[in-house]
Formats: structure tokens, sequence, C-alpha cells
């Protein structure tokens, strides 16, 4: 547990291959004990092997930490970052079906670029225009809808990035536009509050 703790804090430090140091040991002593398969664990190393420049070892760990993680929700940011990963490698067909199969885990879809698409995306793009017009009036999101909102919103960001690189235009565009509705329904960061 210590070595979890300090290689996560060294994680928010930036300190990314010291990081790899602490949770490589905190992995080893779980292996002693059984225990080697603890989420927690699994993504904060695969979490940092990809920042050091370990994508290989960060894809291994963090699809053993989604092989043992039962909400779709943190599925769906898991396989957000392994679509970053695959993006980063410039695999474009294991990004696409990582963030494919991120939409899944949350009940939406990547938008295609049919007329269906565009015109819940015109939609979604108004909601987001009254949203921001709206401001504090509308109601709150709860911290479920919130999380489920940010996995989305992850998902989003890396389906420009996918589209951008795949000349995927239709779905670049309605990414964006669609961003908007979602950033507004998250609410503004702890930084931004005060």
């Amino acid at each position: 547990q210590t070595n979890l703790r300090a290689g996560q804090e060294a994680l928010g430090q930036f300190a990314h291959h010291e990081a790899v140091a602490f949770l490589e040991q905190a992995h080893r002593a779980a292996q002693h004990v059984g225990r080697d398969s603890e989420v927690a664990l699994l993504e904060s190393l695969g979490e940092a092997c990809a920042r050091s420049g370990r994508s290989d070892d960060a894809i291994v760990y963090l699809e053993r930490a989604l092989a043992v993680t039962k909400a779709a929700v943190h599925r769906s940011r898991l396989r957000a970052r392994l679509g970053w990963i695959h993006l980063s490698r410039s695999d474009l067909g294991h990004a696409r079906g990582e963030l494919e199969q991120g939409f899944s885990e949350i009940g939406s879809r990547l938008p295609k670029s049919g007329p269906f698409d565009w015109l819940l995306t015109l939609l979604q793009w108004g909601w987001g225009l009254a949203l921001g017009l709206l401001g504090s009036k509308v109601a709150t999101t709860s911290e479920t809808r919130r999380e489920r909102l940010k996995a989305l919103s992850q998902l989003y960001d890396l389906a420009s990035m996918v589209a951008y690189f795949g000349l995927d235009g239709p779905v670049l565009i309605q990414a964006g536009l669609r961003a908007p509705a979602i950033a507004h329904r998250i609410g503004p960061s702890r930084q931004m509050a005060n």
C-alpha cells in the first residue's frame, strides 16, 4: 500500500519514471500475497508506463484492469485511455476499436454520417447553446450522471483525434458540436467554482 500511494503521488507530481519504480514494487508485493489484480494498482501502473513511454506495458496493465473492472463508467474511461495509447502509436484501428467499445460500455455509440446522427448532433448542439445561455438556472447534474458525462467527454475528445487522423470529417464535426452540451451539463471544475 505504501508503494502504491508513493507511486500515485509520483504520478501526480509528473515523476513518471519514479512512479513506475514504486508501482512495480507494489505490484511485486501484491503478487507475493496473491492480490495483484487490484484495479487501482493496475490502472496506476498502466498510466505510469504510458507516461514514461512504455506503451506495450501500459496496454497490458490497463487491459488487466479492464478485465477485473465491473463499473461501466470506469470501463469506458479505461477504454478511452487505451484508445489514446493506441493513437499515440499511430494505430488508428485499435484506437477506434477502443473508442467504439468505450461508447458501448456506457450505452452510447460513436456518431456516424447518417441523417439521424446529424439530427441528434444538431439537437445536442442547440441544447449546449441553451445551457450556455441559461447557465446556473439549469438544475445541476447528479454525481453519478456527472461521472458518466466526464467519460463521454473523454470519449468525444478521443473521437475528434481519431477522426482527425483518420480523415473522418463527419465524426470530427459531430464530436465538436456535441461537446458544449456535455461540458455545460458537467458544470464548472472545482478550480472554477470559487
